[in-house]
């Protein structure tokens, strides 16, 4: 691999302006995955031929995130953007009946980043806000922020379309307003059942606890779905997690079930049920508000996924990999990777990485600094678990160096052992500030060049 020093090497993180329009299909978990895969077909068909859908992608002005029940079209020139686009999806759907949405918009700062296979990608506040108010909805609702209303209303022919439907209290406390985007034939005027649920509620009600933060933890049952085996290695067991699905279908507790549904979707549940098992766990899904663990999961990572970017992004070019896995989602785990050297995509499945991080938790083992020999590759690496008080093990952080890279490739010459350091060495920008101790600074003032300086 050699050594880049220009600046394509190095993608700016740059935030903008975008303007992001969350589609989920209601009731999507419940269906057969035959029918799934049927809805998200007709969705995609449909999304795909409406006017502003194929006028902003001519103008190379739209990124389109699938998200399993639906997908997040980002646009980038105006608020008006994913609004027309979803009065056109909403209108183009209405006569089939088939497929019910909800859908919300917000105009946020988001950072575009191009994946592993060249395809731009998108995070930050924009995207996840929109997404907030779309799980705020009910079937046809299309929801806006206020930000997005106050701009819309600055144009006479949306006032009509908007109604203002008071504040929501989304995630972490953060508040937004929010208005119903409808016209005489899509979209819904009355407000969310969730929103008109928390004005009903007594506010006496509301410090303290809620029946979603009360329960036992699931070890705490006789059904944790994990037993030992003869290796001492943790195995997935089908048929406690079968009498826990059972239980909190009839018998109440947020704290357990919904643990239980985190376990159940790391171990691919669903493949391993019966027809008629599936059809009970999506009850159970549901009740429990199942992709809502899964969405605060992701949210949890996201600032470990910031660090895993930045830290990757400091040593491009090294034979240095760094990555980070999801694992609520073991088959998909993959999200972020920098500095690939191991070939793989996001998205790509954790293997059973899962079940070792498990293992070695039980008996208190780090897996740092380990030698990987696969063929003729070779890799140092280190695995960091990332653990939820509520959900174990939810994430690792793998750093993989090329070990077969350093000592070939780059000791290779001289030239290649001085365009290494120099690529290891670049920086993008100087600052004028002070990380030394009080002693080590002095020292500096004084000549000192290095730690192992033994002059000092």
């Amino acid at each position: 691999m050699q050594a880049v020093a220009s600046s394509e090497a190095r993608p700016e993180f740059r935030l903008e302006i975008a303007h992001v329009l969350f589609i989920d299909i209601v009731g999507y978990s419940k269906l057969p995955v035959n029918e799934q895969r049927e809805l998200i077909d007709c969705l995609n068909r449909t999304v795909r031929g409406t006017p502003q859908f194929r006028k902003s992608e001519l103008a190379g002005k739209l990124i389109r995130i699938p998200s399993g029940d639906g997908m997040a079209l980002v646009f980038f020139e105006s608020p008006e953007e994913p609004v027309q686009c979803a009065l056109e999806i909403a209108q183009a759907l209405r006569d089939q009946g088939q497929i019910k949405l909800r859908m919300g918009i917000h105009s946020g700062p988001v950072n575009q980043v191009k994946d592993v296979n060249d395809q731009m990608n998108v995070a930050g506040a924009g995207i996840n806000i929109a997404q907030r108010v779309m799980d705020c909805g009910d079937a046809d609702h299309i929801l806006v922020t206020k930000r997005v209303a106050e701009d819309l209303a600055e144009d006479t022919r949306w006032r009509s379309f908007l109604h203002d439907l008071g504040e929501v209290e989304l995630k972490h406390g953060v508040k937004v307003g929010i208005s119903s985007v409808c016209t005489d034939q899509v979209g819904k005027r009355q407000p969310p059942q969730k929103l008109s649920s928390r004005r009903r509620e007594p506010a006496k009600s509301r410090p303290g606890k809620t029946r979603r933060d009360t329960g036992k933890n699931l070890e705490e049952y006789d059904f944790y779905p994990f037993t030992i085996n003869r290796e001492n290695v943790p195995e997935f067991n089908l048929k406690d997690f079968r009498l826990g699905m059972h239980y909190f279908l009839k018998n109440e507790d947020y704290v357990a079930a919904r643990q239980l549904i985190f376990i159940g979707e790391q171990n691919n549940v669903r493949e391993q049920l019966e027809p008629a098992e599936r059809k009970e766990y999506a009850r159970l899904f549901d009740r429990y508000d199942g992709k809502r663990i899964a969405d605060d999961n992701a949210e949890f990572l996201e600032n470990y996924a910031r660090i895993v970017r930045l830290i990757g992004k400091s040593f491009p070019d090294t034979g240095i990999e760094i990555l980070l896995h999801n694992l609520a989602d073991p088959s998909h785990s993959l999200t972020v990777l920098e500095n690939n050297v191991t070939g793989r995509s996001l998205r790509a499945g954790a293997t059973n990485l899962l079940i070792d991080l498990k293992r070695r938790q039980l008996f208190d083992e780090d897996k740092l600094n380990y030698d990987l020999k696969i063929g003729a590759r070779r890799f140092k690496c280190t695995t960091i678990p990332i653990v939820r008080k509520e959900y174990g093990v939810v994430g690792a952080i793998c750093i993989n160096v090329d070990a077969n890279y350093l000592t070939e490739e780059v000791l290779s010459s001289a030239d290649k052992v001085r365009t290494f350091f120099e690529t290891f060495c670049r920086t993008d920008m100087k600052l004028d500030e002070n990380i030394l101790s009080r002693d080590e600074y002095a020292k500096a003032l004084k000549g000192k060049r290095h730690f192992k300086d033994e002059r000092f």
